[in-house]
């Protein structure tokens, strides 16, 4: 087996420019499979990071049904409202990780020449807890004033009243909110003229940039409605948000609330939509790159047909001297399998530099996507698959050369001129 390994070897350096031409269209063929592929990963996996953000695949926010009354009067049946039995009524739901009740409240907003209208939202402590902070930090327990945190998506909200510009695409835009404060005006009602004002801190700021809620604590939420609206100790909620324990099980905790007479939003059949479509973008991506890559097959066996012509006499005179077919047939795959594992390799190093140096950064520029999107993702088992099928399918388009070279009669390829 050494001989064959050297003789093979040696034969490769030989004929370095075919060699050398044979790896690189391997590699073309390789990079345009893998590039193709991890597009399509890092698209599929940019999308599903964002969906989650903007609304967390097992929560579901459920909101009271509007039941018309005998005369039509659209009244929520009491047995329907969003108060504290509701909670605990939904806790007790099989497959129901947590419950939050939420109190949402649309004020007018100022932030500097920046007027905004973003949800401010009071929340649990645990939601608070769950927030991924950016900059600044965490509102804790009650505090004197209403303390946010910030989603990052907000900055886009906040316009010039003067340039009808994003706060985002303003200089300051590029600092954080953290520090800031934000002057409201909340409504009692349609028809109230006189609003009660206050300044509202902003504290941390989370990594969202897919969301646009401020957050606070919920009794930090209702301590401001009692002091400025006259609201009373008996709490009905915006919404709840029910966390299911599992994304399998978002479909029967839906069904479940609705059974009870509310309403219920998740975004499961979006997740699954997006799911299917960037399975067939990856596919679609995948069948070009294959394309590309049965031309550097094609290649392959040119140089292995060529090989064998080249080298007839060399053939005739180790069968002369008692080399099996067996023997010859196996020099010449392995040669493949060599010029497939070095393209294949070689293939797979040159897409990880082109996705992080070209699509990660100067295509992300281009297109004026936030700082760190990722456009093309590479798994490590798919780096390792391209390898291996290189080198496979290099062996499988030698076999024919290979097994012609080794059926050559011994006279007949020794006495053959070149």
């Amino acid at each position: 087996m050494n001989w064959i390994i050297k003789l093979s070897l040696s034969n490769m350096r030989k004929r370095r420019s075919r060699t050398v031409l044979t790896i690189l269209g391997i590699v073309i063929g390789i990079i345009s499979v893998v590039s193709m592929i991890s597009i399509g990963f890092g698209a599929s996996r940019t999308l599903m990071e964002m969906l989650d953000k903007e609304s967390n695949s097992k929560e579901i926010t459920v909101t009271s049904a509007v039941t018309s009354g005998r005369e039509g009067d659209g009244n929520v049946r009491k047995d329907r409202l969003l108060n504290d039995k509701t909670v605990e009524k939904l806790k007790g739901i099989n497959g129901v990780a947590a419950v939050y009740p939420v109190i949402e409240i649309n004020p007018d907003e100022r932030m500097g020449t920046y007027s905004g209208f973003a949800t401010v939202r009071g929340v649990p402590a645990e939601y608070m807890g769950e927030l991924t902070l950016k900059d600044g930090e965490a509102v804790s327990g009650r505090s004197s004033g209403l303390k946010v945190i910030a989603d990052e998506g907000t900055k886009e909200i906040f316009i010039s009243e003067k340039t009808w510009a994003s706060f985002k695409d303003s200089p300051e835009g590029k600092l954080t909110l953290a520090g800031k404060r934000v002057r409201i005006k909340q409504y009692a009602s349609s028809t109230d003229a006189d609003p009660a004002e206050s300044d509202m801190e902003i504290t941390g700021v989370t990594d969202n940039e897919y969301s646009y809620y401020f957050y606070t604590d919920i009794e930090n939420m209702k301590s401001y409605l009692r002091r400025n609206s006259g609201a009373s100790n008996d709490w009905n909620y915006t919404c709840i948000i029910v966390r299911a324990d599992s994304l399998e099980s978002v479909e029967d905790v839906s069904a479940s609330i609705k059974n009870l007479g509310f309403q219920v939003d998740n975004n499961k059949k979006t997740v699954d939509t997006y799911s299917r479509i960037t399975a067939a973008v990856r596919t679609i991506l995948g069948a070009i790159g294959v394309i590309a890559f049965a031309i550097a097959v094609i290649g392959i066996i040119n140089t292995m047909t060529t090989s064998v012509y080249d080298r007839m006499q060399e053939i005739g005179v180790m069968k002369m001297i008692g080399c099996d077919s067996e023997d010859i047939m196996l020099m010449f795959l392995f040669e493949a399998g060599v010029l497939g594992f070095l393209g294949g390799v070689t293939g797979v190093l040159i897409s990880y530099m082109v996705n992080e140096l070209i699509i990660n950064r100067v295509v992300v520029k281009m297109l004026m996507l936030p700082e760190g999107t990722v456009l093309a993702s590479l798994p490590w088992h798919i780096a390792l698959g391209a390898v291996i099928f290189a080198t496979l399918i290099s062996v499988i388009a030698g076999a024919v050369p290979a097994r012609h070279a080794a059926g050559l009669r011994p006279l007949d390829a020794a006495t053959s001129i070149k």
